[in-house]
């Protein structure tokens, strides 16, 4: 008897893009430490919010990352590590759909460079506006996620990832050095790297 095909089960996947698809934290931090003349580097960062890394508040950490919004070095921020691979896999099989915490004000910077690394891989790209000023909206990523009807997400920070679990979605949690201590909610899963994600996916 002939061997049947695998059945491909389509999934609609959400996606962070900070720290889970551009590695920003390298670039940022040597902006700042030019601008600012401080000494920090990733390794440091043992806090998700930036005004614990720099000695400030939210209000004006969030500044001083607008600053660098609007700088060149923004415009070079790399692609993490076995990112590239990970999406070409997974885009040939599911829908994938980028939400950020980046501000509107940076669509077009954000929408250039997810065109210029990841074409065509990603059907839809959505700001929460969380990264922004005082008293600009923001929204949940887990509305996002409702919205799209997302069954899988997958997140950095420890606080957003179980925002979106508490969804009853699947979160996969890429481990960076802010989220290493951290205790995983329910329906929060860690995972070292992307080629470890990436084996996630494949068991399923």
């Amino acid at each position: 008897m002939p061997e049947l095909p695998s059945i491909i089960i389509s999934m609609r996947i959400g996606l962070d893009l900070d720290s889970v698809l551009a590695d920003i934290m390298s670039s940022l931090l040597d902006f700042h430490n030019k601008k600012y003349g401080t000494n920090t580097k990733p390794e440091n960062q043992t806090e998700y919010y930036l005004g614990k890394l720099w000695g400030c508040d939210m209000e004006e950490a969030i500044r001083r990352v607008h600053e660098f919004y609007f700088s060149p070095e923004f415009e070079k921020i790399p692609v993490v590590k076995g990112a590239l691979e990970g999406v070409n896999k997974l885009s040939k099989e599911h829908s994938l759909h980028i939400i950020t915490s980046r501000p509107h004000i940076i669509d077009d910077k954000t929408n250039r460079w997810i065109q210029k690394h990841f074409q065509n891989k990603i059907k839809s790209v959505h700001h929460t506006n969380q990264v922004s000023s005082k008293g600009s909206p923001k929204k949940l990523k887990s509305e996002i996620c409702r919205e799209l009807k997302l069954e899988i997400f997958v997140e950095d920070h420890v606080e957003y990832a179980a925002d979106v679990a508490s969804l009853g979605i699947k979160v996969f949690l890429l481990t960076m050095q802010w989220n290493k201590s951290k205790k995983l909610p329910s329906g929060v899963t860690r995972v070292a790297s992307w080629k470890n994600l990436i084996e996630e996916f494949d068991k399923m």
